[in-house]
């Protein structure tokens, strides 16, 4: 039996759909006139358009920036002392432009805006990558400095004198490793550790010790060892008269004012028991006693800080008559570290 396909037929052979929707006709025809009109329409006003004229989206390229210029505008920030933002600016020049000769630059002064503005450790990760990337370089060698000088800012004394012989140790010319040698002798000085400062000036090399001053700081440690200072052991056991210690260390006031004082707590005590009031004496022999005991330990503190105002003085006095400036300049091609010698 076959089977047809199509639409189904009513008795009179007339298509369902148009047999039903009969009435629906006039509409229909009239919706699709309007349809064809507007699609006339547009095809019409698109012929009208200027041809090379589109939406501004289009008609402009797409904006890229060059390296000249991320480079340039990071520098600016860096300039104007905008570090934060400098920071971002740099790393995003490293990072599209990775194998521009400007990304060891742009490394320095990412570890130079952390130093500005106090993020010492930020500061010497950033210069140990630009050494671990770039090796001893010139910004490499100021990298050594700034890492010491980072660490100094952190009173870490002795990862700053790390950097500078790990520069000693890594560096082939001799300039640079008498300036590590300088720095790191004034460290010694600042530690007053004046032998080890002796050595770290004696082992810059003869030829350039008269540039840096070496014979003239040599004559000034020689100065300051022959200086003596206060044993504090020393004055705690004068200090067993009350005010010897203080005495010693040469604070008068302070030297009168505890002898008066414990003299006076003593007689007062002994007073006390002597007319049968031994509530009182005791209660003044337990003042006695600590003021006493607090002479002794003030004599102790007394040696310990006029040695350190010893040193301070002789250090300050040192860096007045003679101080070499360290610097660097940082260009692409290379740099010279130079050395300022004042007097």
């Amino acid at each position: 039996m076959k089977k047809s396909c199509g639409l189904p037929r009513n008795k009179k052979n007339i298509p369902a759909f148009q047999f039903k929707n009969q009435k629906n006709l006039p509409g229909y025809l009239e919706n699709k006139k309007i349809l064809v009109a507007g699609t006339f329409l547009v095809w019409v006003l698109t012929l009208l358009i200027p041809p090379g004229v589109h939406s501004t989206a289009e008609s402009q390229p797409p904006y890229c920036i060059t390296a000249d210029a991320q480079f340039a505008y990071a520098l600016s920030l860096y300039d104007r002392t905008e570090y934060p933002d400098s920071v971002v600016e740099f790393r995003r020049f490293i990072q599209f432009f990775s194998d521009d000769v400007r990304t060891e630059t742009a490394w320095y002064h990412i570890g130079m805006s952390f130093f500005h503005t106090g993020q010492y450790l930020r500061a010497v990760r950033s210069f140990q990558t630009l050494i671990e990337t770039f090796g001893q370089t010139m910004l490499g060698v100021k990298s050594h400095f700034k890492i010491s000088e980072s660490y100094l800012k952190l009173n870490d004394t002795g990862q700053a004198l790390i950097a500078l012989f790990n520069l000693i140790t890594l560096a082939d010319d001799s300039d640079v490793k008498n300036a590590a040698y300088y720095q790191a002798g004034w460290i010694y000085l600042e530690m007053a550790q004046w032998d080890k400062a002796r050595a770290a000036f004696e082992n810059i090399s003869p030829g350039d010790q008269d540039h840096f001053g070496v014979k003239v700081l040599l004559d000034h440690l020689e100065s300051r060892l022959k200086l003596k200072n206060k044993d504090p052991k020393f004055a705690g056991l004068l200090a067993v008269v009350p005010g010897v210690g203080h005495l010693y260390c040469e604070r008068y006031r302070d030297a009168l004012t505890a002898f008066v004082v414990n003299g006076l707590l003593a007689w007062a005590a002994w007073e006390a028991f002597d007319k049968d009031s031994p509530a009182l004496g005791s209660a003044i022999a337990v003042v006695g006693f600590g003021f006493y005991a607090g002479s002794i330990f003030g004599s102790v503190s007394a040696a310990h800080k006029f040695n350190q105002e010893q040193t301070r003085h002789f250090i300050d006095q040192l860096k007045s008559e003679v101080k070499v400036t360290l610097s660097a300049s940082p260009r692409l091609d290379g740099g010279v570290l130079m050395a300022h010698f004042f007097f």
